[in-house]
């Protein structure tokens, strides 16, 4: 299906013509962007797509070698009037595009993602758009980071035509005193003072750089902005560059003064970026670009110019930091699910064992003590690696901010004050209440920690409108109103490396023995999957603030209340079809049951299980993991087994979640989750309730 021509389509094309940008060379500095996308979303291909009149032209191309294609066929162009990304996990169902020459023919592009480059008065030039050869859902995260990436594109297109403009302009002034020679001299000034207006408005500096045939250095020209940003006075570093030098930080000033020498030896290029000290206290980022050209005397002029690309650099950090940190939660993940297996062959047989031997032997309530100390270490992991069943619903922070305050204040004595800060009108957060709760006591605890001589905690809530500009808010985070509540205190603070690490797992200032290291991951892991972030705030000696954001709840005026759970019914002799691949988990299980009264039919995979339905005469309820050998899943073979038994009733169990384990697949509403490890009686209860009709809320 043919994109519609967007309303501004005259404005759109002189834009685009305005930046001069089609069919221009490529650029290192787009090409970082789409390396960047391609790896960061883990697909093959991520493209810079500008669209024309007629085509849709690749200013960079990362995985597909293609220059352009018809406009007709571009998915770009279907994005010209959005304003958030464009997902399309599988073209070859979508009615849009599944007749595109693209789709039923080379490159057979099946999963596609595009973010509009939307300058600052609306109109959109393209999108930085990601391709897959398979269907490929995107998720709210993935898209939000791809947009975050669209905004860094459109930066760098602006600086370029900056750039552009201060050319055509000075070529113009030019031209006009060489046609008009008794104007010479109004001319050139009219030129000069366009030129210093546009330097001076850049966001960063103009300059020229001289080295005399004696090898003396000086600075010919450098723009106002130098004094605006940096303090340093253009007419001091005229004779001076130091004064110009000095400003880069100190660990970034010897391949600062590499990057001189190799230019100056080799009359070539001077390419530089790093960390400048600028006059308001800060240190921003600057890439440094030049050219020589050497005069008759013997001297070489570089004409250069320094842009703040601070914006660029904090977001191709957080793009790392984000991988970093998701390579993490993927090995913690993994770990955890087999771990769990072990823990639920533990204490199940722990459990059974007491039979024999009675509840109080000291050997039965060691491996209890010990598979329960490493069930709640796993929850932890799972909670950092965000795979967690979660049950959001509208919260209001406000009161669980005043809850816990005056807990606190109650345990914590005189020594430290509490208090919480609510103002009226706040919002309703969207999030898990039980976790939520367990996030603020965790970051009071925190708190406490760092006040050994006493001192105040503050709980305080706002509404917070999140830009997509915030340079603290991850790619992945979405943009718009969020909820925030951070706990805050006036104690120790924490240095900046410190403040990198402190949510990665095991990581601990704390004295052996005091701390898991796993408290604030915990807590992190929870907020990204609740759809909000984390932000910390802290300093040595200046106490410490961590603010969590959660999402506004849509629609919610009050929360809800809370339904009360059904009983459950007694259901003796049920039969139950247990779906386990691990061959001890499977045994324990199938024990447990019977000895509850069930008749079990016990199978490692599914074959065996539709061999069970197949021949056996009644089945009551489906007891399934939700991962099986094969790539196959306990959710599919639910839905297999539901349409030839549709009254059959089903329990999930899993060491993941199982909203983890399925791309985002959700668990059918009347289906409980049991996670593992588990006990005999919470096994027996949830099925019992599930027998009877109760609600999905599985126990936890």
């Amino acid at each position: 299906m043919k994109a519609s021509v967007p309303e501004n389509e005259s404005a759109r094309l002189a834009a685009l013509r305005r930046f001069q940008v089609l069919d221009t060379p490529a650029e290192e500095a787009f090409d970082r962007i789409t390396r960047l996308a391609a790896v960061q979303l883990a697909v093959p291909v991520a493209l810079v797509s500008l669209i024309d009149e007629t085509r849709q032209w690749f200013k960079s191309r990362y995985g597909l070698e293609t220059p352009e294609t018809p406009r007709e066929w571009a998915f770009c162009a279907h994005a010209l009037e959005r304003t958030t990304a464009l997902a399309v996990p599988d073209a070859r169902c979508d009615p849009r595009f599944r007749d595109n020459p693209l789709v039923t023919g080379e490159p057979h592009i099946a999963g596609y993602c595009g973010a509009p480059l939307r300058l600052s008065d609306g109109l959109v030039l393209g999108s930085l758009c990601v391709l897959s050869w398979e269907p490929r859902p995107f998720t709210p995260q993935e898209q939000a980071l791809l947009e975050g990436l669209a905004q860094v594109v459109v930066h760098l297109l602006e600086f370029r035509l900056a750039a552009l403009s201060l050319i055509d302009r000075e070529r113009a002034s030019t031209a006009a005193a060489q046609d008009v020679s008794r104007q010479r001299g109004l001319a050139l000034a009219a030129s000069e003072e366009r030129y210093r207006e546009l330097a001076t408005n850049l966001p960063g500096l103009v300059f020229q750089y001289r080295l005399s045939a004696e090898g003396e250095a000086s600075l010919p020209y450098l723009s106002t902005a130098a004094s605006r940003l940096l303090g340093v006075d253009p007419l001091r570093a005229r004779n001076d560059p130091e004064q110009l030098f000095s400003v880069v930080v100190p660990p970034d000033r010897a391949a600062f003064d590499r990057a001189l020498a190799a230019s100056r030896a080799a009359v070539s290029a001077w390419e530089w970026q790093g960390r400048l000290a600028c006059r308001d206290g800060c240190v921003h980022w600057f890439r440094l670009s030049s050219t020589p050209r050497r005069d008759e005397g013997g001297s070489t002029l570089w004409h250069g110019i320094m842009l703040d690309v601070t914006h660029q650099v904090r977001t191709e950090e957080r793009l790392q930091q984000a991988q970093r940190m998701e390579a993490i939660g993927q090995l913690t993940g993994g770990i955890a699910h087999d771990f769990n297996n072990l823990l639920a062959v533990m204490q199940g047989n722990a459990e059974l064992l007491t039979d024999d031997v009675g509840a109080e032997h000291p050997s039965v309530k060691a491996i209890m003590r010990a598979s329960a100390r490493g069930a709640e270490l796993i929850e932890r992991l799972q909670a950092f690696s965000r795979l967690r069943s979660l049950r959001p619903e509208p919260v209001d922070l406000g009161r669980a901010a005043r809850d816990m305050a005056a807990m606190l204040d109650r345990i914590l004595g005189r020594q430290i004050a509490v208090a919480a800060e609510v103002p009226p009108g706040l919002w309703l957060a969207s999030v898990d209440p039980g976790e939520v709760e367990n996030a603020l006591l965790n970051l009071a605890v925190n708190a406490r920690d760092a006040l050994p001589s006493g001192g105040r905690i503050v709980i305080r809530c706002s509404n917070v409108e999140l830009p997509a500009d915030d340079p603290g808010r991850p790619l992945e985070a979405a943009v718009g109103p969020h909820v925030a509540v951070s706990v805050i205190d006036n104690g120790q603070g924490m240095a900046a490396e410190v403040c990198e690490r402190a949510v990665e797992p095991y990581f601990t200032t704390k004295p052996a023995g005091r701390s898991s290291g796993l408290g604030l991951s915990t807590v992190y892991g929870f907020v990204r999957q609740s759809g909000g972030h984390l932000r910390i705030e802290s300093s040595l000696g200046q106490g410490t603030a961590v603010t969590l954001f959660f999402p506004r709840a849509e629609g919610a005026d009050a929360p809800p209340a809370r339904a009360e759970a059904a009983g459950p019914a007694v259901a003796e002799g049920a039969r139950v079809l247990l779906l386990e691949d691990d061959r001890e988990v499977r045994q324990m299980a199938a024990r447990m049951l019977e000895e509850a009264g069930f008749r079990v039919i016990a199978v490692a995979d599914a074959d065996a299980a539709r061999a069970a339905l197949d021949a056996a005469e009644r089945l009551d309820l489906l007891l399934s993991d939700v991962l099986l050998p094969d790539g196959a899943t306990g959710t599919a073979f639910a839905r297999e087994a539901r349409r030839l038994h549709p009254e059959l009733k089903v329990v999930f169990m899993s060491g993941y979640p199982a909203d983890a384990l399925q791309g985002g697949e959700a668990l059918p509403a009347d289906a409980p989750l049991l996670r593992k490890p588990f006990q005999r009686s919470t096994l027996d209860a949830t099925l019992r309730l599930a027998l009877s009709g109760g609600g999905a809320a599985g126990p936890g």
